[in-house]
């Protein structure tokens, strides 16, 4: 009985530990956006500028801020920007299925036509480059152009990562997100966004990133199930590629150690007709703290190629 006290009193330590650090994070990011609400879901949503309507989908332990702190307002001078937080994440409530993909491009989708954003430019950052992918391989006709920020596109080897399979374990999985994730998580997120931007060193300007957001219980939950089915869903649409004949362009930083781009750019490139790759040597995996004006140049080439193509849609072999 001592020892189970101890142990209970540990945990709601360390629940009331995780509670506060996520009240914390939510107070250094609050929601800056409006809540629109999409089949019965609200999602988090910041609307900026005039022009061609571009929707920005960031990646896992991201947020819409990733966008709002590093490309928005330069991009808001020629385009109708529409940053979005993934369902799940941010301050967009969760979908109750567990088709993350497929269900978050549709949300997406019916998000941008209630906002009256006309066959968009999608542009995904890594993990949010695979629900752009989606969006554009189910909702061909409403997707103007793709601009994929070293993003998954192909099944890969070997087992998802230990660090997104135990959130998954019955009744343990979860304890241990809502105890000690979020705290772990903050130790050592010096040294994971360390990683992320390698061989680069972190920009000063990623303090104004919402990766606490992510940490999260429910947010790392998500991004943790989701994780565990994106290799299989990936598996499921890659036969699709071939038929897009939408504008695609695809940066690949060379030296991304996350979404290697041998594997996963090249190959898309190989296999989407209308498709350019521009591949950065010596760049890691985030580029959209230190390399912003790559990521608009990228955006506005796909704009030009969409000005001179007809509506979006895909071969039906």
């Amino acid at each position: 009985m001592i020892l189970l006290t101890i142990l209970l009193v540990a945990l709601g330590g360390l629940l009331g530990m995780s509670l506060f650090l996520a009240m914390r994070a939510e107070a250094q990011f609050p929601r800056t956006g409006k809540l629109l609400t999409v089949e019965g879901l609200q999602l988090h949503v910041v609307e900026k500028g005039e022009g061609r309507p571009v929707v920005l989908i960031h990646g896992a332990f991201g947020a819409l801020q990733d966008f709002t702190a590093t490309i928005a307002d330069r991009l808001s001078r020629n385009f109708r920007v529409i940053a979005i937080d993934r369902p799940g994440h941010g301050y967009s409530e969760a979908p109750p299925d567990g088709q993350y993909l497929i269900t978050q491009a549709r949300l997406i989708r019916n998000a941008a036509k209630a906002l009256g954003a006309e066959r968009p430019i999608i542009v995904g950052f890594s993990f949010g480059g695979a629900v752009a992918l989606t969006h554009a391989l189910e909702h061909g006709a409403d997707t103007g152009a793709l601009v994929l920020i070293n993003s998954p596109a192909m099944e890969w080897p070997g087992r998802i990562d230990f660090l997104f399979r135990w959130p998954g374990w019955p009744v343990v999985g979860p304890l241990l997100v809502r105890t000690i994730a979020m705290p772990v998580g903050l130790a050592q997120l010096k040294s994971a966004a360390a990683a992320v931007f390698a061989p680069e060193p972190m920009p000063a300007n990623f303090s104004a990133s919402p990766a606490s957001l992510g940490l999260r219980p429910g947010s790392f939950l998500m991004t943790a199930a989701e994780r565990r089915v994106l290799k299989p869903a990936l598996r499921a649409q890659m036969p699709r590629y071939r038929r897009l004949r939408i504008p695609v362009i695809i940066l690949a930083g060379e030296a991304d150690r996350t979404v290697r781009a041998t594997r996963h750019s090249y190959g898309l490139r190989a296999q989407v007709p209308d498709s350019e790759l521009i591949v950065l040597p010596g760049l890691g995996h985030n580029l959209l703290y230190g390399h912003a004006e790559t990521v608009i140049a990228a955006i506005e080439k796909a704009a030009a190629r969409m000005a001179g193509s007809q509506p979006g849609q895909q071969s039906p072999d």
